[in-house]
């Protein structure tokens, strides 16, 4: 047997119920077509935007900054974290309304970290919405890749796949 006609269940870490996940939302069934499903695009993760250069569009960037604050808004139920992200140039709201928790207490004032995600625009002002974050001497050990790779993935196999911080 040709080893890229082999199932995708028998490559390591697959295994039966995620190859069915690949197999329905991906119409990946052998090795050959998980070697063969490519990217829709590369984001490049060497560029740094300062705050005041970011706006809302369609691209990804990453920005490094002070938190110079994080406090919880709202009311039960419908809270939201915001944390200020602070550079020499200006300041960007930093939102999440998931994982407050765990946030309020991972996340340090007066720490540096790189954000990266989709600038958005809510009452006027730019802010990034559940963006990635690590504290930037974590960031300066090396990212995996300059070039980050995204794949068209469906809600289910995301939700399957993603491990855990």
């Amino acid at each position: 047997m040709n080893y890229l006609e082999q199932d995708v269940k028998f490559l390591a870490g697959v295994g039966p119920r995620r190859a069915e996940l690949l197999a329905k939302e991906l119409n990946i069934h052998t090795f050959g077509d998980l070697l063969y499903y490519f990217p829709y695009k590369h984001i490049d993760r060497t560029k740094f935007y300062a705050v005041a250069e970011v706006k809302p569009i369609d691209a990804y960037i990453q920005v490094r900054g002070r938190i110079s604050s994080v406090r919880k808004e709202g009311v039960p139920n419908k809270e939201r974290l915001v944390a200020q992200l602070t550079d020499h140039t200006g300041t960007i709201p930093i939102l999440f309304f998931k994982g407050i928790k765990y946030l309020t207490q991972s996340l340090k004032p007066g720490a540096d970290y790189v954000v990266f995600g989709k600038p958005t625009e809510f009452n006027g002002q730019v802010n990034f919405v559940h963006p990635e974050m690590e504290p930037a001497e974590k960031h300066e050990e090396g990212i995996a890749a300059v070039l980050q790779a995204h794949y068209s993935v469906g809600e289910r196999l995301k939700n399957k796949t993603r491990s855990p911080l």
